[in-house]
C-alpha cells in the first residue's frame, strides 16, 4: 500500500529531475549557440552567471526533496501509530525487536 505522501515525493523526484536535466539542456544549447555566434562573449561572467542560477536551483530541488521525504516519514509514523492502536494491530512497545520479551 502506498501512502499519498508517497505518490507526492515520487512526483516531486520527477519533477525536480526534470527541471535539472532540462536547466542543463538550456546551459548546453544556449552556450553552443552563444560561442558560434558571438564566441566573445563567452566569458567567466558567463559560467558565473549560469554557476549562480545552478546554486539556486540546487538549493530549491534540495530543499524539496527534503520537505517532501520528511513528509513521508511523518506518514509512515501516523499510519504505524494508527495500525498500533486499532484491534488487531500491534499495541505500544512491541515490535520484531521485543517480540522475545512477550513471552
Amino acid at each position: 500500500m502506498r501512502l499519498p505522501e508517497e505518490r507526492q515525493f515520487k512526483y516531486v523526484l520527477i519533477g525536480v529531475a526534470i527541471t535539472v536535466a532540462l536547466f542543463a539542456l538550456a546551459f548546453v544549447v544556449l552556450t553552443v549557440v552563444k560561442s558560434s555566434r558571438s564566441p566573445q562573449d563567452i566569458t567567466a561572467n558567463w559560467f558565473v552567471a549560469w554557476g549562480t542560477w545552478a546554486g539556486g536551483l540546487g538549493t530549491a530541488a534540495a530543499f524539496l526533496i527534503a520537505a517532501f521525504s520528511i513528509s513521508v516519514a511523518s506518514a509512515h509514523s501516523r499510519f504505524h501509530r494508527r495500525q498500533a492502536v486499532e484491534p488487531g494491530g500491534r499495541s505500544h512497545g512491541t515490535g520484531p525487536a521485543l517480540d522475545h520479551l512477550q513471552g
